[in-house]
């Protein structure tokens, strides 16, 4: 019996042992978590208040772009990118104006600097992957951080720090301050890939950071649902400058005007609250501005007509840009059109094909509620 009982105490008596030695080892991990994730935090705040200059290389599959990105603040940022064909492009937004020039692979030479009216949030279709403020969002967008252990370089002793980082839910926010919270924005929001900072000792300044873009569980989180899946892993590398960004972002002499996008100015006036109603007997209907505290609302009209046109426009910066734009193919008494946007002020434009007597009403919708259009 003695026997048996010892037995019994064994088991008890290692898990005491295996408890005191791991604790100190957990303790000491989530302390590194906790500091890496400061340190991280502190570097990011740095760059917000000063901006950088930062040299960045795309590879993968089959395609090398490099340049370099150069953030201010929102409203002032520029890009000069190149291929290894010997294409390239270079552009400076100085909100509201955006300079620009490409290069000429055939004469090896550099178009002269044009300049448009052009709006700080509006993407730029032919850059839109690579937004200059792409590696500060990353940074932001990082966590499950851990301390690898510092490294000497030719530049001094630098700290590498290791985690993942939600790269859409960067890419968005560098065009957005809140991440769409829709079911898709969601979804988008939660991809993951492998990141790697490297922070100088010294000074705590981000110098290098590195993304790994990829498809398979071993370089990050499967991409859900509808997220853009890369069909072979590429990577991201910014390498942080010195200089300071205020030398870079001033505009170019002897810029020639040409045609730009007229973004209207928006309505004067304090935005109302949801829900909101509007009547009249028009062709066409301009709400009042409105704010989407969570970016997902609908519009009741009454009645629907087919061909009716609709379109939705963000207010921001003072000006409007395009959110949505459509048409209805139904002949309805009511009909209820929802709307799952970034969070923020908008108005809504309707065009009857002829004038008649109508109601709107614009509701705020529950996050995440499915589409019926």
């Amino acid at each position: 019996m003695q026997t048996k009982g010892w037995c019994r105490r064994v088991p008890v008596a290692l898990l005491i042992v295996f408890l005191l030695a791991f604790a100190p080892r957990a303790h000491a991990r989530a302390q590194s978590v906790e500091g890496s994730a400061g340190l991280v935090q502190a570097a990011v705040a740095r760059l917000t208040g000063a901006g950088y200059i930062a040299q960045f290389r795309a590879s993968g599959d089959g395609l090398t772009v490099s340049g370099e990105a150069r953030y201010g603040t929102p409203v002032a940022y520029g890009l000069l990118i190149q291929q290894e064909q010997g294409a390239g492009y270079e552009y400076l937004l100085l909100d509201p104006d955006l300079y620009f020039r490409g290069f000429d692979s055939e004469t090896a030479s550099w178009t002269p600097w044009q300049r448009r009216n052009w709006h700080a949030d509006a993407p730029l279709e032919a850059v839109l992957a690579y937004h200059p403020r792409l590696p500060l969002e990353l940074m932001r967008f990082a966590d499950d951080l851990r301390d690898e252990g510092e490294e000497q370089t030719d530049s001094g002793s630098q700290r590498r720090i290791s985690g993942m980082a939600r790269y859409y839910a960067a890419l968005s926010a560098s065009y957005e301050d809140v991440l769409v919270p829709n079911e898709r924005g969601r979804r988008l929001g939660q991809t993951r890939w492998p990141l790697t900072l490297w922070l100088d000792v010294a000074s705590g300044d981000i110098r290098r950071l590195e993304l790994t873009i990829g498809d398979g569980p071993e370089l990050g989180t499967e991409p859900a649902g509808d997220a853009p899946r890369p069909r072979v892993a590429s990577r991201l590398t910014y390498t942080f400058e010195s200089m300071a960004v205020a030398t870079v972002l001033t505009p170019p002499a002897n810029a020639r005007d040409v045609p730009g996008v007229a973004f209207q100015e928006a309505p004067e006036g304090e935005p109302q609250a949801l829900p909101i109603t509007s009547q009249g007997a028009t062709a066409t209907i301009t709400t009042p501005v409105f704010t989407a505290e969570s970016g997902t609302f609908a519009v009741v009209l009454r009645p629907a007509v087919s061909n009716l046109q609709y379109r939705v426009w963000r207010v921001k910066r003072g000006r409007l840009l395009s959110a949505a734009i459509g048409s209805l193919l139904v002949i309805n008494p009511t009909v209820r059109i929802p709307f799952e946007l970034p969070p923020g002020q908008y108005l809504v434009e309707l065009v009857y094909p002829e004038a008649v007597d109508w109601e709107v009403t614009i509701i705020e919708l529950p996050t995440g509620t499915p589409s019926d259009r």
